[in-house]
């Protein structure tokens, strides 16, 4: 199997190897240069077409029936695939495991075509982006990392952060711990999900991912759009406030793993005109959050007023433990504020 089939719309050089060899003057600004030659011929013969490789690399997880045809001295620009080059009985024929569910057969093949040349950036997109990061963070290619990690704060919005936070947090989209299969939206009615909008998620529906640097910048990215983007457009507090915009914050709080949700609606640069206005808020969350959350599971949500603190706000959101997976087991467990040290 060469790459070329796994990048869709495949980008190719753009000058064909006879087009550089008929015209053997100095390149001028809009020729091609040495270095370009080079690129175009190492992406287009070597990484598309896979001549004269020497290199077969099995990925079992996202390409069970088939290989990659790839170059030993092009893979070895990867500390990771050097290892496995180095570590292989036959380097002619490797096998590579792969257990982050946020690399995709796409995003691989894209950071095997940047391995090659730049050609590939180009199917890199807002969608794809943290799948990117993901995979370059796997190869050990920070620039990759970089590229992918630019194109997702870049383009963060109210389409993408609950997806973002998700991908952090390593909550790989699996069914809510709801039984019904169902979340609260911010109308309080409930809308079927496919697993990528769940408030709460059960015990066994994460598994961490860490991407270093990448991973806590996305992080800071997500909680600045998630404290200050949601609330400074249309109102949505008081009596004037825009409907539309408040369930739509509402909406979006609502999907927050619970983490997140206290984070963001404690923090002083989450912009409520009062902490009245914030419980009333919280409240308002909660409610919806509890109508979607599976009560076999435990960890009831609630919100209380901290009256005294010298934290940034009067409120805090809390939750009762999680009962352990087949436990039925169940405690009476008193509602209690975190005690202030200071």
């Amino acid at each position: 199997m060469t790459a070329a089939n796994d990048i869709q719309n495949n980008p190719s050089p753009k000058n064909t190897q006879s087009e550089h060899h008929s015209h053997p003057s100095t390149p001028g600004p809009n020729r091609p240069n040495l270095h370009d030659n080079i690129c175009d011929h190492l992406y287009q013969v070597g990484f598309l077409n896979g001549t004269f490789s020497d290199v077969l690399l099995h990925v079992p997880s996202l390409t069970a029936d088939r290989a990659y045809k790839l170059h030993s001295l092009i893979l070895c620009r990867s500390p990771t695939l050097l290892h496995a080059l180095n570590s292989a009985a036959d380097y002619h024929d490797i096998s590579l495991s792969i257990e982050d569910p946020n690399i995709t057969e796409e995003s691989f093949a894209i950071a095997l075509g940047h391995l090659y040349a730049s050609y590939s950036h180009q199917a890199i997109n807002p969608l794809n982006a943290k799948n990117v990061l993901a995979t370059a963070y796997f190869l050990e290619l920070p620039d990759l990392a970089n590229l992918a990690f630019q194109i997702m704060v870049s383009n963060l919005s109210l389409d993408n952060v609950l997806d973002y936070t998700r991908f952090v947090e390593g909550i790989s989209g699996n069914p809510a711990d709801n039984s019904n299969g169902h979340a609260a939206n911010g109308s309080g009615e409930t809308t079927p999900t496919n697993g990528s909008h769940s408030p709460q998620l059960s015990q066994a529906s994460t598994t961490k991912q860490e991407y270093g640097i990448f991973g806590q910048q996305i992080r800071d990215a997500c909680f600045h759009f998630l404290t200050t983007g949601l609330t400074s457009g249309e109102p949505v507090f008081g009596p004037h406030k825009n409907e539309n915009a408040r369930r739509l914050l509402v909406s979006t709080l609502v999907q927050l793993p619970f983490e997140w949700l206290k984070k963001v609606v404690e923090s002083d640069k989450f912009s409520a005109p009062s902490d009245v206005e914030r419980y009333h808020l919280a409240k308002e969350v909660i409610h919806l959050r509890e109508k979607a959350r599976n009560p076999a599971l435990g960890g009831e949500e609630s919100v209380v007023m901290v009256f005294g603190s010298t934290s940034a706000s009067a409120i805090s959101i809390v939750r009762k433990p999680l009962r352990p997976l087949g436990s039925r087991r169940t405690e009476r467990v008193l509602w209690r504020a975190p005690m202030n040290s200071n």
